[in-house]
């Protein structure tokens, strides 16, 4: 080639000499442009996952959410929606497991108009991947604004089956594996078809319990394989930590979810945000801002709640007096530089100044001794 003969008899070119040979040659990548985010309806969780003001999940990107039963991960997906809906985009949604409700899904903020919902619901994960092309190249050719973002929901990819598994037969002799390779198939068939950056998939996903796992390894996994955790950027496990009940009635009106990112490309992994989910409408962003404002003794007490914010002094009871205050732009502003300042993790730290826990894998290593000598 060209680029060999040229090298051959310029060995002391410069990298930017080579460089420019190569992009008029072989072409150049098109500049980057600015990650574009959708929020997740939870400041806090915004700022776990991109690590900035005005994050949320990345546009353009596969993204997972997967846990256990009521954890929340259909709602959570109905925040995304309404937030795609708001800012003018499109939002498909794949209901496999043959649940959406469309007096729920609209308390949620989602315009069950705007929401295209596919006449017939694919079946197994081959048919879903296809109709998910075919919505792809739908979007390329009449949203081709990339600032309009366009998401794809499938709800979920555990109630998929693999092709192959139907025509054989649901037995015992049917082939180990064939939703994993359906699924590793359908994901490298789709990757091209996301490149525009403004396409967001989003897969909800279950959790099974692993069998015979050993006592320190993790107990649960996701079905259909591995291809699905590789190619996604960002995976958020959900987990219920509590119930929320009324005071006087004893009535559940939600529960307290603890979102953990545990696999992330556009900032920090291994990040947690907590906050309440309520069957009526959803995510409380704002109580969830008054318990980490608790948690971090920026508000003090237990009941009664006192706070001096801006040279004034609050006390209240309850959650109400709360929801009110934040509501006041300086005070709002107050709130959220204060989480930014937080939650806002910098890279300036060199490993001699970071302290390694040692204590997991001493674990390991002492099991692994107790197993062999029994």
């Amino acid at each position: 080639m060209a680029i060999k003969k040229q090298s051959q008899q310029n060995s002391t070119m410069s990298v930017e000499e080579l460089l420019a040979i190569f992009n008029e040659q072989l072409g150049a990548a098109p500049e980057s442009k600015a990650e574009t985010f959708i929020s997740t309806n939870s400041t806090l969780l915004d700022y776990a996952i991109a690590n900035k003001k005005d994050g949320g999940i990345p546009a353009g990107r596969i993204i997972e959410i997967c846990g256990n039963e009521a954890s929340g991960k259909s709602l959570l997906a109905y925040h995304i929606i309404s937030n795609v809906q708001k800012a003018g985009g499109f939002a498909a949604y794949l209901d496999i497991e043959r649940a959406l409700n469309k007096e729920f899904v609209e308390r949620m903020g989602v315009d069950w108009k705007k929401l295209y919902r596919p006449k017939k619901i694919p079946s197994t994960i081959e048919e879903a991947f296809e109709l998910i092309e075919s919505i792809i190249k739908t979007a390329h050719t009449y949203v081709p604004d990339k600032s309009r973002p366009v998401v794809v929901v499938v709800d979920s990819i555990a109630a998929l089956v693999g092709k192959e598994e139907v025509e054989t037969g649901f037995t015992e002799h049917t082939g180990m594996g064939l939703e994993a390779r359906a699924m590793s198939r359908s994901l490298r068939k789709i990757m091209p078809s996301l490149d525009s950056g403004h396409i967001t998939l989003v897969c909800i996903n279950q959790l099974r319990e692993k069998i015979g796992g050993m006592a320190f390894a993790e107990k649960d996994t996701t079905p259909h394989g591995k291809a699905l955790p590789f190619y996604a950027s960002v995976r958020i496990k959900l987990k219920s930590v509590g119930q929320i009940k009324d005071a006087k009635t004893n009535e559940v009106l939600g529960i307290k979810t603890e979102a953990i990112v545990f696999k992330n490309k556009v900032g920090p992994a291994r990040r947690s945000a907590a906050f309440p989910l309520y069957y009526n409408f959803g995510i409380n962003n704002e109580i969830s801002l008054m318990e980490y404002l608790v948690d971090i003794e920026e508000i003090k007490g237990t009941t009664w709640k006192t706070w001096s914010v801006l040279g004034k002094d609050y006390k209240w009871q309850g959650t109400a007096e709360f929801v009110q205050l934040v509501k006041d732009k300086d005070i709002k502003k107050y709130v959220l530089d204060l989480i930014e300042k937080k939650m806002v993790r910098t890279f300036d730290r060199r490993p001699e100044d970071i302290s390694i826990d040692l204590e997991s894998e001493l674990e390991v290593a002492q099991l692994k001794d107790d197993l062999e000598r029994k």
